[in-house]
């Protein structure tokens, strides 16, 4: 929706025959009310702004999410929440209605001057579904609502530009995502898979701070001019460019400009045959790092001379997989990524990046249950890993995932620091090898270390996914610091709201913290959510060094579960 009108204002309205306060976040009815989240109720705002138009999933992410990149899951979660509020039901809907392949609209009357007259079998309906409060408590205390609206405030002022701290001296630079000229979207995941690979080639080297790929893919669908960007990424260099692939013939367009002054140090268009794409790539990678003059050390300079494979039928097949791989959201994700890496291999069986692709698929089909094979799949996960380092001993990729499997699938911290820890000396600037030695050590004996780690990440780094503040949430909770703890998982959870570990962290936390109705309620929202969720099963697949501390959380949780 492009109408100035559909900006949420926080004036009160009716909504059938419930009251709808923004500026309390209560929604209330014949004396029952109801305390909504901030999100929830600016979603709600949103479509009551234009009832029975159709906003669009963008459109809804884009004004309630300002300045964020979140979850797929995050507004389906949001319109879940709504439902249950106001006692809709999504297939016989009477306030919000699902429209397929384009949105939701709001389909009960909206009066902004009084209660608008409704039929009575209507009226009855509604009534008849109303919510009942947990124990007649509100949803959320106003101490956890004011933490939330000063985290929104915090991550969305200057338009959605996050707070940053100055860059030090080193040269930075962010690699945006490359247009895709052709006007086929199905090769979005060759445009993106150049920019990956780009990002992931400049992280090697230690004389230049690279942005990650969450943070540079939020100017995908934002437009924002250059110095804006820079501004908000805390960089002096801004490289785009375009690619458009026809047949077997090949064109690049690449700009790298100084984003001060605006001008061009560098552009080039690159007309060459698909199968060059691998000659293209080292010309680009080169002329940057000539542009920027940056220093390389000896080791450095051989990673640059070092090609992932020779074949480009498996490259095409790799990437391919990889943009199934990069949500990792689903089964069927996961096994549509699985089949074109097992293809990418099969071509090229040196090809080390498919395999710890590969192995990664395995350890997630693992951990998320989309195995009916699961100590097979584990077994697998970790022989295929150990194949994709051998392969190529230099490739980050394959030590952090490496790690992964031997914290996650196998409890092996010491390893998991090991393969992690190199994977951050072998590219300093990849956020994927932070992340991995920040959780170990989270779970590990030092959780004062994974807290400066994933801090510093945060600050590189600022469009984060949920995970990375969750993991700050994890080392603050171990060291007791239950205030930031939950302000963590505040932030992951703002991001991706049905996220199972930071809704029972959050929940624990809670509880520790003494809020205990806030605790109870987390608890409640998150078999909402996840009504089939086992505790205990969750439970058994957190790989804490210690125990007992998985313990006593289990003790916590159920102890909210039979109040």
């Amino acid at each position: 929706m492009e109408n100035d009108k559909s900006t949420p204002g926080g004036q009160a309205f009716w909504l059938q025959d419930w009251y709808v306060d923004p500026a309390s976040g209560r929604i209330s009815r014949e004396g029952a009310e109801v305390k909504l989240e901030p999100k929830v109720m600016t979603v709600l705002e949103l479509l009551a702004s234009q009832p029975g138009e159709v906003f669009s999933r963008e459109a809804l992410e884009a004004k309630a999410w300002e300045g964020l990149v979140v979850s797929y899951d995050a507004l389906s979660t949001t319109i879940i929440k709504l439902r249950k509020a106001l006692g809709d039901d999504s297939r016989n809907p009477r306030f919000i209605e699902t429209v397929s392949k384009k949105g939701y609209r709001l389909v009960a009357p909206v009066s902004y001057e009084g209660k608008p007259q409704v039929t009575t079998a209507a009226a009855n309906s509604s009534q008849g579904s109303a919510p009942r409060p947990r124990r007649n408590i509100l949803i959320y205390s106003g101490i956890a609502v004011a933490i939330l609206a000063l985290l929104s405030f915090i991550l969305l002022k200057e338009n959605g530009a996050p707070t940053r701290t100055p860059a030090s001296d080193t040269v930075s630079l962010v690699v945006l995502p490359f247009a895709n000229s052709n006007e086929d979207e199905s090769q979005d995941y060759f445009s993106d898979g150049i920019t990956d690979d780009l990002i992931n080639d400049l992280s090697l080297y230690s004389g230049l701070r690279v942005i990650a790929r969450r943070s540079a893919y939020v100017y995908k669908q934002r437009q924002s001019d250059i110095q804006t960007i820079a501004r908000e990424l805390s960089v002096n260099y801004v490289l785009d460019g375009s690619v458009r692939r026809d047949h077997d013939r090949l064109r690049v367009n690449v700009q790298l400009v100084n984003a001060r002054t605006g001008v061009n140090i560098w552009a080039e268009r690159f007309d060459r045959r698909t199968h060059d794409i691998f000659d293209v790539q080292d010309d680009i990678r080169k002329n940057i790092l000539e542009a920027l003059s940056v220093t390389l050390t000896q080791e450095e300079r051989k990673r640059t001379q070092r090609r992932y494979t020779q074949s480009y039928a498996a490259y095409d097949l790799f990437l391919k997989g990889q943009a199934s791989l990069i949500t990792r959201a689903s089964a069927s994700d996961s096994q549509q990524a699985q089949q074109l890496m097992e293809q990418a291999i099969a071509l090229d069986p040196n090809f080390a990046r498919a395999h710890a692709a590969l192995a990664l698929i395995h350890a997630d089909a693992f951990r998320f249950d989309w195995t009916d094979k699961p100590e097979e799949t584990r077994e697998l996960a970790l022989k295929i890993g150990q194949r994709a380092v051998e392969l190529d001993d230099q490739l980050p990729q394959a030590h952090w995932i490496l790690g992964y499997i031997y914290l996650f699938l196998f409890e092996d911290h010491d390893n998991a620091i090991k393969y992690a820890q190199r994977a951050t000396e072998l590219a300093p600037n990849d956020a994927d090898g932070f992340t991995t030695l920040a959780v170990t050590h989270a779970f590990g004996d030092d959780p004062a270390k994974a807290k400066q780690i994933v801090q510093q990440l945060m600050q590189q780094h600022p469009s984060y996914s949920a995970l990375v503040p969750s993991v700050l949430g994890l080392a603050t909770f171990r060291l007791n610091q239950y205030e930031e703890s939950l302000e963590a998982y505040d932030k992951s959870l703002l991001i991706n709201p049905s996220r199972i570990q930071g809704n029972i962290y959050k929940a624990v936390v809670l509880y520790r913290m003494g809020k205990i109705d806030d605790a109870e309620w987390q608890v409640d929202l998150l078999y909402s959510m996840h009504p089939n969720f086992d505790v205990a099963i969750w439970a058994k697949r957190q790989p804490f060094r210690d125990k007992s501390i998985i313990q006593g959380m289990l003790d916590d949780f159920e102890k909210l579960r039979s109040d």
